[in-house]
């Protein structure tokens, strides 16, 4: 709490470090000018917006003179009313105005600088970033490969580039995309690589210089033994005229020198196979094919058994030693100390084309006003300039910041970093700067996206720039039950290493200390099956570990983490069938859903004509349901037996809308066929008429859609498809077909927020930061990804001496890929080996921190469950990382083990009767049935009027409050921007973001079909300004209610018995929430009273005019909801909040 040093501090799972940086903030504030010389940075909005909430909940309890009883709670209050007499003293109005309080996420703060300086950032005002900066990335790659046909450095590199690939473009392509995505942290490096031959080969000497003196230390007392040895088998193997790495020891005395040349590497190489099988483990036996053979063949027969025996010895002696192992490992691997020619013809050539690459993705981003996140990253970077040449905006900031606060420093990338020290760069020790980091080198899980544990580790070892940090360590654990703390501190420090490894994020395990009192029902289980195991038994035993869980607690809260989405199939649909929701976030995607699908194939199908495929999955979808004899004879009609081997085959669309053609296919296929062409010919007839969504989502309506249903959930599904489709058109097209597809692709159902206690399913990544009474990690024994081939292979390390440092490789040929150790020798693919195996060494360091995360969410009960290896689990499972813990037994490890035999797991509820078997029931939990309307299924919508197509897919509302087009389009924009407002936080509105939104809205408008947006766009600022500035939107905008929800879809029966029975009906409620035990439905509307109308009166005409609309919603609510329910009208434009009164 000393506001006066820096502070790095190292906090374990469950340490309070929010706590700290609540209190910490709280004493900077109460000592600074203005709030805005504190700056936090957290790495994700929710963490920002946690601690921006705390703070500002710290202040308002500090109002109040009575003091809390806790001790922790009494220091914070302390703190907060030294920060309200400072605020009182300078007249900040922090209470008030919030957002002066400067915590934010880094990407915010990238944004921030960014904007900033727009000229030096060359992309003027910023742009929003893109959902799918690929589209972006592949031409990008295209408009640099245009560059092969004209004379230059440009295409002489890629010739160069492409020959070493075997002229394979496409792969070329791929590889450069991939890059791209990752080009902050290749930038740089490349750009320094530019005839710099020298400075990479005197890293690559460091490393080989840095191994070889750590192996020398720790073999120097047996160096002399080792020297014997390796004389001893030199001299037989030239005698015996044997190939083998060990015969150019001949005539060493001890170890080789340690200076990095090519002739002393290959010596200590050689040493290692004296020790290591080529599998990697200590040799247990060896023979004449390493110098070691008989008497009878020895060239020293009076030394041969002795030998061995010294041999025996050395090697027990090295098994005591710890780490041992591991070094030779690394010395076994270590890249030749210099590269080749061809090696560094090919570095040059990336070192032209990738900066070029980089440009031309620069200029694609400028010309369509568009970014992403890495090239904000790269704009603040530039906004600060040089270390020697810092920019005005960077000397204001030197001026404005006085404390920086980080979170999550574990997490920190390379390029971070480096914004972080621009950020102090000025700064010197005992000027009253400080610089605080907050982190857990035992729970740095994203080194996907560059995150370098190391950074973290060295910040507390050594100055960030002139500021010296102190390092202070947190041990005590106040979330989870003591004996979930002692299994952890137990097991973990097996899985973690040994030893700290600053370059490659090795982290050693801290144990932690249990500040809670143990309590009833804590549990600890290892669900251990037998092979071969059937991946549903171990669904249905979480499913029971589920129901314990919620039987002895119904009110706790229960998570069920997994390391990948696809482990989690069979588990959803188990909990589907024993009917305990759930809720899960960008775990369910949507394009393999057949609902999906479907509308996928319509939408190409309307907009191409050509798109054989989906016109073809059009015909086949549940709304037509032609059989594949009717499909055939479809296709095929009109063309001879001589044309069987024709590819041309008739226009489908033409043999669809054929009279002729349908009086081919099957009775059944006739009737069908006659209901869906005239809908698909409607639609046809009414392209470009429309706005894109109107027009599918209506063709959609009119061919029965939604009647092939099974669920509200698949309505909620199909609703977020079409708002996906909005989002991507252009008028009544899409902007980019490529790019929307992408976007489906990444499209997951929405979490259900309508039960009050589901069970979370979620990534172990997800589950960061938060805490749960029983956690069940399912799929230990899952193996992780595989390391894709990609155009360069690099690796950041940190030196000795502290400082950074880059081994870099260009591609291996496909020739030098197929090669074997032994046949590509000392050549190009030594480095590229070394720096996979570095990726593979830090990967498997990583998967345990990725465990470690994992349990370390558990309150009280925690559950392991996986399938028992044959032999040792398989690389790059959680097992895997898990097993050392496991050396002495399962039962040694203090949790409860439960074994089952294979295909012995029974379903929870056997003894009560099910209608559906288990051949009915689908893994994600859908019946498995054909879905099909009957052939002469009927529309009631089409019974009633003709020109439904393109009309709204929910249940028909009273209309919306104007009557034009623009007034219409209008209010549907200021929909979802009240929508946004909740999902980001009102709190990060105001007139400056107003401001930056105004771009979208226009687009969004046009897109809508009108032209002329200047009076809709002043209609959205005006609304959501008054918004803004009425405390009651405030209110009922604030996403931290519980159960807040927007544009929330409930699927239901109509309740009238009039010709839509026939349908699945959904509402869309605009607003949702509960407050103060009142769960709150708001309808939004943008009338305004008539000229001459008093508030009252028109308050009174609303509300009678769509009472029966929101007590339609109530009533649909209610059968979901136990509490009291009300319901209210809600005017941005005047603003005025309107609640209905004598509520049924």
């Amino acid at each position: 709490m000393d506001i006066q040093q820096s502070f790095a501090v190292s906090a374990p799972a469950g340490s309070g470090k929010t706590g700290l940086l609540i209190r910490r903030t709280l004493r900077l504030l109460a000592d600074c000018e203005q709030p805005e010389q504190v700056l936090a940075i957290t790495f994700t909005r929710k963490a920002a917006a946690e601690m921006h909430e705390r703070i500002v909940n710290a202040l308002r309890r500090g109002m109040d003179p009575t003091p809390p009883e806790s001790d922790y709670e009494r220091a914070i209050w302390e703190d907060a009313r030294q920060v309200l007499a400072r605020d009182e003293e300078h007249q900040w109005q922090l209470i008030a105005s919030p957002s002066r309080l400067r915590i934010m996420t880094i990407d915010s703060l990238c944004r921030s600088l960014a904007r900033q300086l727009a000229v030096e950032t060359e992309l003027g005002e910023l742009p929003e970033p893109a959902d799918q900066p690929q589209v972006y990335y592949r031409e990008a790659v295209r408009n640099l490969f245009a560059e092969l046909d004209k004379p230059g450095p440009v295409a002489d590199s890629l010739a160069l580039l492409l020959a070493h690939l075997d002229n394979n473009l496409p792969s070329l392509e791929g590889l450069l995309e991939s890059l791209l995505a990752q080009r902050e942290q290749w930038l740089q490096p490349i750009l320094s690589s530019r005839g710099a031959r020298a400075a990479l080969e005197d890293a690559l000497q460091q490393t080989v210089q840095e191994c070889l003196q750590a192996t020398r230390s720790q073999l120097l007392t047996v160096a002399g033994e080792i020297g014997e040895l390796c004389d001893y088998a030199a001299a037989n193997l030239h005698h015996l005229h044997l190939e083998h790495p060990l015969g150019q020891c001949l005539g060493m005395a001890g170890l080789p020198a340690t200076n990095p040349d090519p002739a002393n590497l290959a010596h200590w190489q050689a040493v290692t196979d004296l020790f290591l099988t080529q599998a990697g483990g200590w040799r247990a036996k060896v023979d004449k094919r390493v110098g070691f053979p008989t008497k009878k063949d020895s060239l020293f027969p009076d030394l041969a058994e002795r030998r061995k025996d010294q041999l025996q010895a050395v090697i027990d002696w090295c098994k005591s030693q710890p780490g041992l192992l591991e070094q030779l490992e690394d010395l076994r691997n270590l890249p030749a100390p210099l590269y080749s020619d061809n090696q560094w013809q090919l570095l040059e050539a990336l070192t032209v084309l990738l900066p070029r690459l980089v440009g031309e993705l620069s200029l694609l981003f400028q010309e369509r006003r568009s970014c992403d996140f890495t090239e904000i990253t790269l704009a603040a970077l530039n906004a600060l300039g040089e270390e020697d040449d810092p920019t005005e905006l960077s000397l204001k900031l030197d001026y404005q910041i006085r404390h920086i606060l980080v979170d999550e420093f574990q997490d920190t990338s390379s390029l971070q970093f480096n914004l972080f020290k621009k950020l102090i760069n000025g700064w010197q020790a005992g000027d009253g700067r400080t610089l605080f980091i907050v982190g857990d080198g035992m729970q740095s899980l994203y080194g996907f996206r560059n995150a370098n544990v190391g950074l973290f580790l060295e910040a507390r070892a050594a100055p960030v720039n002139n500021i010296e940090l102190i390092p202070l360590d947190l041990a005590m654990n106040f979330r989870s039950d003591p004996k979930v703390v002692e299994w952890v501190n137990q097991s973990f420090r097996h899985v973690f290493p040994q030893r700290q490894d600053v370059t490659r994020g090795a982290v050693p395990y801290s144990p932690a200390l249990a500040a809670k009192d143990s309590a009833e029902g804590c549990a600890i289980t290892l669900d251990i099956f037998e092979q071969p195991a059937d991946p549903a038994d171990e669904a249905l035993v979480v499913v029971e570990h589920v129901q314990r869980a919620l039987a002895l607690n119904p009110q706790g809260s229960i998570a069920i983490l997994t390391r990948a989405r696809s482990h989690l199939q069979h588990i959803l649909g188990a909990l589907y069938q024993a009917g305990i929701p759930w809720e899960a976030t960008d775990i369910d995607p949507l394009a393999s859903r057949m609902p999906v699908i479907d509308l996928l194939s319509l939408t190409r199908a309307l907009l191409n004509p050509a798109d054989r495929i989906a016109w073809l999955s059009v015909l086949r979808a549940p709304w037509c349901g032609l059989d594949l004899k009717d499909l055939h004879s479809l296709v095929n009609a009109g063309r001879s037996i001589e044309d069987t081997g024709d590819t041309n085959f008739p226009w489908l669309p033409g043999q669809v809308f054929s009279p002729t053609v349908a009086a081919t296919l099957s009775p059944q296929g006739q009737a069908a066929l006659e209901r869906t062409a005239g809908v698909l010919k409607a639609a046809w007839d009414n392209r470009l008429r429309k706005p894109l969504r109107l027009w599918v989502e209506g063709a959609w309506l009119a061919l029965g859609g939604p009647a092939t249903l099974i669920s509200s959930n698949e309505m909620a599904w199909c609703q977020q498809f079409f708002d996906l489709l909005e989002s991507h058109a252009q008028g009544a097209s899409l902007a980019d077909a490529e790019a929307f597809e992408n976007a489906v692709g990444k499209l997951y159902a929405a979490p259900d927020h309508s039960h009050p206690n589901p069970v979370q399913v979620m990534t172990i990544h997800k589950s960061k930061g938060l805490e749960f009474d029983t956690v069940l990690i399912p799929g230990l024994h899952r193996g992780g990804g595989k390391n894709d081939s990609t155009l360069l292979y690099w690796r950041e390390r940190i030196n000795e001496q502290g400082e950074s440092q880059l081994l870099i490789a260009p591609p291996l040929s496909p020739r030098e890929q197929a090669s074997t150790r032994e046949q590509a020798g000392k050549s190009a693919s030594q480095l590229v080996r070394h720096l996979k195996q570095e990726k593979t060494l830090k990967s498997r360091l990583e998967d345990a921190r990725v465990l470690y995360v994992g349990c370390t969410r558990a309150i009280r009960r925690l559950h392991l469950l996986f399938t028992q290896p044959a032999k040792s689990p398989a690389a790059g499972s959680l097992l895997a990382s898990l097993w050392p813990a496991f050396a002495e037994g399962f039962g040694n490890t203090g949790a409860t083990v439960f074994q089952h035999p294979a295909n012995a797991a029974s379903s929870p509820g056997d003894d009560e009767s099910d209608d559906a078997s288990d051949d009915d029931i689908a893994p994600n939990g859908a019946l498995n049935e054909l879905m099909r309307l009957v052939p002469t299924w009927q529309n009631p919508f089409l019974s009633q009027r003709s020109d439904s197509i393109g009309h709204t897919a929910h249940t028909p509302e009273i209309k919306r409050d104007s009557n034009n087009h623009e007034a219409r389009h209008t209010g549907t924009i200021l929909h979802r921007t009240l929508r946004r407002m909740v999902l980001e936080g009102v709190d990060t509105w105001n007139p400056e973001r107003i401001a930056r939104q105004v771009p979208a809205w226009e687009l969004q408008l046009r897109a809508l079909g009108l032209v002329e947006t200047g009076a809709a766009v002043a209609m959205l600022r005006h609304a959501v300004s008054s918004v803004l500035n009425d405390p009651t939107g405030r209110w009922l905008l604030d996403h931290r209610h519980a159960h807040s929800a927007c544009e929330l879809a409930l699927g239901h029966s109509a309740s009238s018995g009039d010709i839509r029975d026939a349908l699945p009906q959904t509402s869309i409620i605009d607003r949702c929430f509960e407050d103060k035990g009142v769960l709150w439905i708001i309808d939004y509307k943008t009338a305004q009273p008539l000229p001459g109308e008093s508030l009252d009166a028109f308050t009174a005409r609303q509300q009678a005019e769509y009472r029966e609309q929101l007590e339609r919603y109530k009533a649909i609510m209610a059968n979901r909801h136990n509490g009291e329910i009300r319901t209210a009208l809600y005017f941005p434009l005047i603003p005025h909040f309107a609640p209905l009164l004598n509520q049924s």
